[in-house]
């Protein structure tokens, strides 16, 4: 996802809700060094203040960045079948008592190897991240056996370092009864005390210990000798208490000290009282509510009326709350339980925070961690209000400012994984972006039709990204150096010139980070963006040398002052060269006569274009058509590459917006590309004109993920 890389930002006139209230007026808000240093009225706001920060963003409604205090995402399989069992009138208790319900996801989960468990894991958090969530809490609970729960809690805290994200993990041994232990719920606890903690704390795979006290779960008296064994290794507490009974699970667990108690449908007065002694926030999981069709509404008055901080969580699990939307349980919160819009996004971040012992977290206040969301809304009450995806402009995450055109974009990285050491593929290496990222290969979407649709070709060219990662995700990993997702550019409204201007500004903090870009999709008005990225990053330097070796059936010089286009980007660059003093070093490979006028031929000439047409690229003549590579590159500073995947024959490339008749095969192409990357001039890269409506058999997608393997390489 593209990010702002800067020690100082600025972000002016937005409504703030803090945490536990809104702020009466517009405010300025300054982050430094990954952390809040400043709120300001903007009516009062000292402009000396901003000497030296970026402005990051202007207008909207800003929030602590979600906290998801309660989730189960780590499991394998799915319970589809059991959510159509409760529809026909099984009960959950039924359901799990003949071996469905957490027993059904714990034979899945057992059987998976954990890259099967993150591969199944990251589309699950990463919906959780584009909608909003910068904290999340990951039990374990679906091995009931100290190899498979550790196995988890590894995954869980390998998600944390695959996103940027802060995971939180705890260790839920006690969710069920294993089937192996069947009648023997003691020698089971005794496993989870005397094993399984021990392990867990030893390997510091746990931050916290939970239980499900409840008829179908553990008795109070189980749960206890848990908490003991849990405070003996210096693990927090938590419990899953009062959903389906009262079994006096939280006050049990007030009385220990614990951070929460989650669930608590079936909770009492008395139980309330010792959760606000000791400090114990109510953790509200209304998706479950929801899902289960639950009439036993939690006592929202009772923790009300005792000041008991209530947390909001998805719950997402398998079974009871197959849901990955955290806004969506602000809404359920106020519509089901009752709450306030201002409780609800509270508990989604302050309490969510307290929660799981972090109560400096979930704040906007001087000094707190800058996790903060900025969303397209008027007033914070928007988010419970309505269930909208798309609401989210930024996630800032440590001080990081990820820029969220397209959020899902991490989604497509799924694939096979093999049982073989060293057999790892691209959906298992790639990361996404984050500011302190190492240099490496940075992908970058463009997913944009508007050039190609005023240049009257087949639109289509916007779902490219997608197309490409999907055919990139299960090739197989032979680089050395990391690989990034960068998310998406997207053109609104048909605004491709704003497009175009986002996309440079990426491409240039991409290569000020110090990464090799490579943008994939869009019509071929991607080259300006991607050429004008280059250009700032280079433009400290007097009249960079910068050499474009474009591979095309088309010159793309036409004239730009009617309309600008697919067909006009490489004249628009020309013509920039000539205002900077810059020279205009252009090499346009596989022409195609018949596909360019005469007029295009000599606006060539006139700009001194090294051209070679398709029919003059042949295997006699790669060596001699390298060696012109080769002296082009020698007299640039740095190359840019960009291919329109037209410049294929059809049969290889047919989902393009204009397929070549002829074209340059693949084994043609692939060896000039490693003439150019051998030069190590290359700084930028794209590929264009992808268009996956018209992609038999995803052929093309295929072919632009093994040029970007190579080039890669």
């Amino acid at each position: 996802m593209p990010m702002h890389s800067t020690s100082k930002q600025l972000w002016r006139d937005v409504q703030v809700f803090d945490g536990l209230a809104q702020l009466d007026e517009a405010m300025n808000v300054l982050v430094e060094d990954g952390r809040i240093a400043g709120l300001w009225p903007s009516r009062t706001f000292d402009e000396a203040l901003a000497q030296g920060a970026v402005e990051a963003g202007r207008g909207g409604v800003m929030t602590p960045g979600l906290v998801d205090c309660h989730t189960h995402l780590v499991y394998a399989g799915n319970r589809a079948g059991e959510f159509e069992q409760r529809l026909e009138g099984v009960s959950y208790e039924t359901i799990a008592r003949n071996g469905g319900g957490i027993l059904s996801s714990v034979r899945a989960t057992r059987a998976a190897s954990e890259d099967e468990l993150i591969a199944a894991s990251l589309p699950r958090l990463d919906a959780l991240l584009a909608d909003g969530v910068t904290m999340v809490e990951i039990k374990s609970g679906y091995g009931l056996t100290v190899e498979s729960e550790l196995k988890m809690l590894r995954v869980a805290r390998r998600l944390g370092q695959l996103r940027p994200v802060r995971v939180i993990t705890t260790l839920l041994g006690a969710h069920a009864l294993p089937p192996e232990y069947a009648g023997r719920a003691d020698d089971y606890v005794s496993l989870v005390c005397n094993e399984m903690i021990p392990a867990a704390a030893r390997e510091r795979l746990a931050d916290a210990v939970d239980v499900f006290c409840e008829g179908i779960g553990f008795s109070p008296a189980q749960c206890e000798r848990i908490y003991q064994a849990a405070q003996a290794n210096g693990l927090a507490i938590k419990a899953h208490a009062e959903q389906l009974s009262n079994l006096g699970g939280s006050a049990l667990a007030a009385r220990y000290g614990a951070l929460s108690a989650d669930h608590i449908e079936y909770l009492d007065e008395a139980g309330v009282r010792a959760m606000a002694e000791a400090g114990t926030v109510a953790v509200l999981l209304p998706g479950a509510f929801h899902v289960l069709r639950e009439t036993q509404l939690p006592p929202i008055e009772l923790l009300r009326q005792y000041g008991v901080p209530m947390a909001v969580a998805s719950d997402a699990n398998p079974g009871t709350s197959p849901i990955c939307m955290p806004t969506l349980m602000a809404n359920l919160a106020c519509t089901l339980f009752r709450l306030t819009p201002r409780e609800a996004l509270a508990g989604m971040t302050a309490h969510g925070a307290r929660a799981l012992g972090l109560p400096d977290l979930g704040r906007i206040a001087v000094g707190a961690p800058a996790d903060l969301c900025l969303w397209d809304i008027q007033q914070p009450a928007e988010l419970a209000y309505a269930v909208q995806a798309g609401r989210l402009r930024q996630r800032v995450f440590n001080g990081a400012t990820i820029m969220l055109a397209d959020r899902h974009s991490m989604a497509a990285w799924s694939g096979r994984t093999d049982p073989e050491t060293d057999s790892a593929r691209w959906h298992q290496r790639i990361r996404a972006l984050a500011e302190d990222s190492q240099p490496g290969l940075a992908l970058l979407g463009f997913a944009c039709d508007e050039g190609v649709r005023r240049n009257h070709g087949r639109v289509g060219a916007a779902a490219a990204p997608q197309s490409v990662r999907k055919a990139l995700a299960n090739l197989a990993w032979h680089r050395q150096a990391p690989a990034y997702d960068a998310g998406d550019v997207t053109c609104e409204d048909g605004d491709l010139e704003a497009a175009q201007a986002r996309l440079g500004r990426n491409v240039c903090a991409l290569l000020d980070a110090g990464h090799l870009p490579l943008v994939i999709g869009g019509g071929h008005e991607v080259a300006f963006g991607s050429w004008s990225g280059l250009a700032e990053h280079l433009s400290g330097n007097p009249a960079p040398k910068i050499g474009i070796v474009n591979f095309d059936a088309h010159f793309d010089l036409r004239d730009p002052a009617h309309v600008h286009s697919s067909g006009t980007p490489f004249a628009q660059i020309a013509e920039q060269c000539a205002v900077r003093g810059w020279p205009f070093r252009y090499a346009c490979l596989g022409v195609s006569r018949a596909s360019n006028t005469r007029a295009l031929f000599a606006r060539a000439a006139e700009l001194n274009v090294l051209v070679r047409e398709d029919h003059q690229i042949r295997e006699a003549t790669l060596e001699s058509i390298g060696a012109e590579l080769d002296a082009f590159a020698a007299e640039c500073d740095a190359l840019y590459l960009t291919i329109d995947i037209d410049v294929l024959p059809a049969c290889e490339a047919p989902g393009v917006s204009a397929p070549a008749a002829r074209g340059v095969r693949l084994e043609l192409l692939e060896p000039l590309l490693e003439r150019l990357k051998a030069s190590g001039k290359l700084r930028l890269a794209d590929l264009a004109e992808i268009n996956p409506e018209y992609d038999i058999d995803n052929r093309t997608a295929k072919v632009a993920a093994r040029l970007i393997h190579l080039l890669s390489l």
